[in-house]
């Protein structure tokens, strides 16, 4: 084994440590410092408070650090970068509401969008998700969004009806839920008939695929990280669009796996729903779903 074989990783590692140097003086120098906002100090140098914020309970570091801190907090990031949880009101109205387009999505997010739901409004970016809202505009104005409150509070109790089933037939007349997949087997329900006026009966029974694929989704993909797990996500937003679209294309890991299988099969039921949904309105059979209203203004 030649000498350059064994010191190949030392050079890698030295030169992305070096890059990162560089990055944070140039943000540094050019960026505003959020050095004032109070916030938790650091745990280390390379992992900062990720540890913290993603392998404890789900939103315990993020209470805890909001009643030290209040409603605007600095943590760290890898390598000692600042990093905004803010849960004001006001500011993320304003964030999401008034100046969206001036806090773009992170390219890793972007590429992880892609990869669940395919190209369209939640992968988009700037110009492009300006021009996918605004074709989606005649969808969800005030009148249409309002008729469809009674659709999502049929699904809703639905949900509860089947709850209150399930604690009548236990002998103790008690029961404990585990409400994160009722609450995705609802959601389901609730785009199909919203979006394309199908029933796909998730809340009543659990045999549908996609709503099987979806289920407990975020928690197998996003929980119960590792140190790695942490650090390469955290490193991520550093490479390139092109590098983190091929390393997610071929990675075996079983997070990017679960999610790569969830895209394709989404992507092969929405074809289908399109496909069906055309030639329904190629008869003038629409219904006021999304699909309808906008094949409406084609």
């Amino acid at each position: 084994m030649s000498f350059t074989t064994v010191m190949y990783p030392v050079f890698a590692a030295a030169g992305f440590a070096a890059v990162v140097i560089v990055y944070k003086v140039y943000l540094r120098y050019t960026c505003i410092s959020l050095a004032d906002v109070p916030g938790p100090e650091s745990a280390s140098f390379i992992m900062g408070n990720t540890k913290e914020l993603y392998q404890g309970q789900v939103a315990e570091a993020d209470f805890k650090w909001q009643a030290q801190y209040g409603n605007v907090v600095r943590f760290k990031g890898l390598f000692g970068e600042d990093q905004l949880m803010i849960t004001d009101p006001a500011a993320l109205q304003y964030i999401f509401g008034k100046v969206g387009y001036r806090f773009p999505k992170q390219r890793d997010r972007l590429v992880l969008a892609k990869m669940l739901h395919g190209e369209g409004i939640s992968s988009a970016d700037g110009e492009v998700h300006k021009r996918h809202r605004k074709v989606m505009l005649p969808a969800f104005g005030g009148p249409e969004s309002k008729a469809f409150f009674p659709l999502f509070k049929g699904c809703a109790e639905s949900m509860s009806n089947k709850w209150m089933d399930i604690i009548s037939n236990s002998k103790e007349q008690s029961a404990v839920l585990d409400v994160s997949p009722w609450l995705s087997r609802a959601a389901m329900d609730a785009i199909g008939e919203a979006g394309f006026d199908i029933h796909f009966g998730c809340i009543d029974s659990n045999e549908n695929a996609l709503g099987r694929a979806y289920s407990n989704l975020l928690a197998d993909v996003f929980g119960s990280r590792s140190d790695s797990e942490i650090f390469f996500q955290g490193v991520l937003r550093y490479i390139p669009s092109w590098i983190i679209k091929y390393l997610v294309k071929r990675s075996k890991n079983p997070r990017i796996a679960r999610m790569r299988e969830v895209g394709s099969l989404a992507t092969s039921v929405a074809k289908q729903m399109v496909k069906d949904k055309a030639e329904v309105l190629l008869q003038g059979k629409g219904s006021r779903d999304v699909f309808s209203l906008l094949g409406g203004c084609a």
